[in-house]
This record gives structure tokens, sequence and C-alpha cells, in this order.
């Protein structure tokens, strides 16, 4: 579901203030961004918040983040107005619910992968992505048997967007023949984007997070490209945000 801001306006306003973020400070994670095209476009930023947060209401803390000084600082592909702070995004929510990598057992069960290989295929061009593959068929080309794979709530999982960013990668990426390098490095990202907790009651695991996929900021920024893409993650019984940001970067 797409919702737009409706100006909303109410007593709480938040505060945002930058803080270290280390998922990028991994050297074995920032190879593989490099071989996948990814080490220039690729970026996270973290930031702490000073109040409760209201998910209820995330037109409030959205329209506040983006209207941060520092976060406005920190973003690296949206071009804020001087002065003018934003009234309106578009904004659709995402799911966090997957604490393992099941999402994904849908590949073998048909036979894109096998045995940890992935299946080969005529290349074609989208959007100028290199599609050489079942796999990125069935991420991104509509029409496409293998796009059936996934439904709409896989799609709209946290889990599922950076499994997609990792796997198409940049212009300049070397792409995998086998499967587990791409899931290994999405656990590693979706892991750290995260807040896993265990119920208080029982021992399981939960995700304590929200995600949003940031499709318009007024007149500042658009996602029109499907490696162009934007995602806030909030960990509010940390009071943390994540912001993610990926753009496909023409190197010709």
């Amino acid at each position: 579901m797409q919702i737009e801001s409706d100006n909303q306006v109410t007593n709480q306003s938040y505060s945002f203030f930058r803080q270290e973020n280390t998922i990028l400070d991994d050297k074995k994670f920032m190879e593989i961004l490099l071989k996948w095209g990814l080490q220039h476009s690729f970026k996270v930023s973290t930031f702490l918040f000073d109040i409760k947060f209201d998910h209820l209401n995330p037109n409030q803390f959205l329209l506040d983040l983006f209207n941060s000084k520092d976060v406005r600082g920190s973003l690296h592909y949206v071009s804020f107005k001087q002065n003018v702070l934003l009234s309106q995004i578009k904004f659709q929510l995402l799911t966090c619910k997957s604490i393992k990598l099941d999402l994904f057992d849908k590949l073998t069960e048909d036979k894109i992968v096998v045995k940890g290989h992935i299946k080969q295929c005529f290349e074609e061009q989208f959007e100028n992505i290199q599609i050489a593959d079942e796999l990125r068929k069935a991420l991104v080309l509509e029409d496409s048997e293998q796009y059936c794979v996934f439904n709409e709530a896989d799609r709209q999982e946290l889990l599922f967007k950076l499994f997609q960013i990792l796997v198409l990668g940049g212009q300049l990426c070397q792409y995998e023949d086998e499967i587990q390098a791409y899931l290994d490095w999405t656990k590693y990202l979706y892991k750290n984007t995260v807040n896993a907790r265990k119920y208080a009651d029982k021992d399981e695991i939960y995700i304590d997070s929200y995600a949003y996929d940031i499709r318009k900021l007024e007149n500042s920024y658009s996602s029109d490209h499907p490696q162009n893409v934007m995602y806030v993650v909030v960990n509010p019984s940390l009071r943390i945000v994540n912001i993610i940001e990926n753009q496909w970067l023409k190197v010709w």
C-alpha cells in the first residue's frame, strides 16, 4: 500500500542525531560491493532519535526525518532546496517478518537455483540491467515465467528488497553463478539493519523494526529505476533509524 503524507500535524516533533554506522566498515563486504558494482552507489546512514516512535503516524516521523538538517546533510541522492521544508512524502510500508532466509527457498523449489547454481538464460536488457540468468528474471521481469516465483507479499519484505539490490548490482557488476554469496551478504545486511528481539514470555525471536520504501520526496527525490531506492528502517526500542540508499550510476 502506497501512502502519501497528509500534512498531519501533531505536537510530537522528532530530533535526529548522526550516529556512526559500521556496516560499510567490513572489508569483505566492501570487496563484494566492488565486485557487484555497488561500491560507490550503496550508502547506509544511521541516526538516533529522541522520543518514542509512533508507528501509527509514520508521516510525522518521516517528515521530521527528511526535514532534519543533520539528515539532509548526510543523504547522497536527494536534492533538497535550501531552507524549504518538505510537506509531502510518498512511501510504502514494508514488512519485517523474516527471521531466516526461508523466503528464498522458492528459488530451489522452482528450479531457478539447482544445487546452489543459478540457472542461466539468453541475455537481455531491462532498464540497462543485464539479465542473463533466471534469478534476475524472477526479480524484475514481470512478463517472465520466473517472476511468479515471488508473490506481492514476498516482494514487500525488507529482506527481499535488500536481496534485490545486491543481486541486480551496478552497471559494472560481476554476477555470481552460485546463490550462496547473495544469501550470505543479504543476511549480513539485514541483521545489521533491523533489531531482533526475544519475546518476554517465550523463547522465540521477532523483528522489532518498521521499514518504509520512500517513493517520492516533494521536488527533491523520486524512485525511477529498479536500483534507485531509499529505505528507512526504524528500530523503536533502540531509538535508531537506518537509511539505506542506492542509485543506478552511469559509468559511461
